[in-house]
């Protein structure tokens, strides 16, 4: 069952009579129909309306940003009410490949968003090298990574790091493009060097690796 009704558009009185605007034209009908009103909701980046079908909730949704950046609207809805991708339909704006794209990419972006509700996302990182390691004190993680002093990361909200052992960690979170960026700038704290391998690492992540420079000759 459908649970979740999203028309796209492009907000600005430039677009409101153009085809770029189809989407939202199609929600301000389905409202007229169901006598429903959209209001401003700042939580979710756009104007909403609810109502029952069938005993169960129904949402209709005009995300208030431009159609690339609509995904992250129609998700944090979609993640707050525990709404599946299956639940969503979104209507397709205008017509021609870049309309086509856009909504592709909507679609992309609700499918990840939303399967982080249920199951998260999760990026796991190794440590390579002599004295190097992570360890955890509440929410801060401490690096030993051959620096002179430790290194020290508070996550941002949304981002869970776990310590599996002191060389193995993972950076958890519903938020499948936070994770991957907080997992890229605790890899950056120490990336992998190519002769020894030391360093952070995403597990799995091939390193070519370099021989190391050959002893020059003898001297005359």
């Amino acid at each position: 069952m459908i649970k979740l009704f999203v028309g796209l558009g492009n907000p600005g009185p430039e677009y409101e009579a153009t085809r770029h605007n189809a989407g939202f034209w199609w929600i301000d009908a389905l409202a007229r129909d169901l006598k429903l009103s959209l209001s401003p909701e700042r939580s979710y980046h756009g104007l909403v309306a609810r109502t029952q079908a069938g005993g169960k909730p129904l949402w209709l949704l005009e995300p208030q940003t431009f159609m690339n950046l609509s995904g992250k609207s129609v998700a944090a809805l979609a993640r707050f009410f525990k709404i599946e991708p299956k639940e969503i339909l979104v209507s397709q704006v205008g017509g021609g490949k870049q309309a086509l794209a856009l909504h592709g990419t909507t679609r992309a972006v609700i499918a990840n968003m939303v399967t982080g509700v249920t199951a998260g996302f999760t990026k796991t990182l190794e440590i390579t090298g002599t004295g190097y390691r992570a360890q955890l004190a509440g929410k801060k993680l401490t690096l030993q990574l051959g620096y002179s002093h430790p290194i020290e990361f508070d996550p941002p909200a949304g981002i869970t790091i776990q310590v599996e052992t002191p060389t193995k960690l993972h950076v958890l979170g519903f938020d499948k493009g936070l994770v991957g960026q907080v997992a890229a700038n605790i890899r950056g704290f120490r990336p992998p060097e190519p002769y020894k391998g030391k360093g952070i690492k995403y597990a799995g992540e091939y390193i070519r690796r370099k021989a190391g420079k050959a002893a020059g000759g003898k001297s005359a």
